[in-house]
């Protein structure tokens, strides 16, 4: 009789957490759904940047600031900014970026290395292999998504700091389920370097220099691109 009463506990134990399970996986879906539509239109405007971008740099081909690309007399010093999932249930999301970290801790000690990290899971796997983090975001809310991608803009471009190269790692979803992790280089500049064969010259006016619109693109360019990766 006892064992009868465990089993129907049991029964209605596993029914209860079904349902739990099945209301966030609807919320989970629905709030995925949401934010792809978003990253579609951050696409668009990222390829538009792109097509103005390779246009303009036909006219200008000798653009090529400091501030985007950094002169090689100055003293090594790379940023990397790692991006990462803040909960416990992401499955290969974060394993992928710890098994890049993993391979890469030599390299990721090395004294002319500085690391940003975007949620807590990543920088408690950083702390546990004892690398050294030069500031971290433990929390990021879809709220906040602008207010932290202008904070690593400014970290990117922090005249004391005058790194001479800058990188973001982060997912790729290639399913809903599968991720993939892609370290991008931010600085030097090389974003819409595979763009020119894709959009035909347009016959634009422009009013200002192309040099000063040129840098302008770049520095929107390398914003939407941390954006989509914080997506």
């Amino acid at each position: 009789m006892s064992q009868l009463i465990q089993m129907r506990r049991r029964i209605k134990a596993i029914e209860t957490i079904k349902k739990i399970t099945s209301a966030m996986r609807l919320i989970s879906r629905s709030f995925h759904t949401r934010m792809n539509k978003q990253e579609h239109a951050m696409s668009e405007y990222r390829d538009t940047l792109c097509s103005l971008f390779t246009q303009l740099r036909t006219i200008a081909p000798e653009w090529k600031p400091k501030r985007f690309f950094p002169s090689e007399k100055l003293i090594h010093k790379e940023l990397l900014i790692i991006i990462g999932g803040q909960k416990g249930l992401c499955g290969n999301f974060n394993a992928n970026l710890f098994y890049w970290i993993d391979t890469h801790k030599k390299e990721l000690n090395s004294p002319d290395k500085r690391i940003i990290v975007l949620c807590k899971r990543v920088q408690e796997h950083l702390i546990k292999r004892t690398l050294s983090i030069k500031k971290q975001y433990p929390e990021v809310k879809p709220q906040d998504l602008d207010a932290t991608t202008e904070q690593l803009l400014h970290n990117i471009f922090d005249p004391a700091e005058e790194y001479t190269q800058v990188s973001i790692l982060s997912n790729h979803s290639k399913t809903f389920f599968v991720h993939e992790q892609r370290c991008q280089q931010l600085i030097p500049f090389i974003g819409c370097a595979d763009t020119t064969s894709k959009h035909p010259s347009d016959d634009y006016h422009w009013n200002h220099a192309p040099e000063k619109i040129l840098s302008m693109l770049a520095e929107d360019y390398i914003r939407i691109y941390i954006r989509t990766a914080l997506f």
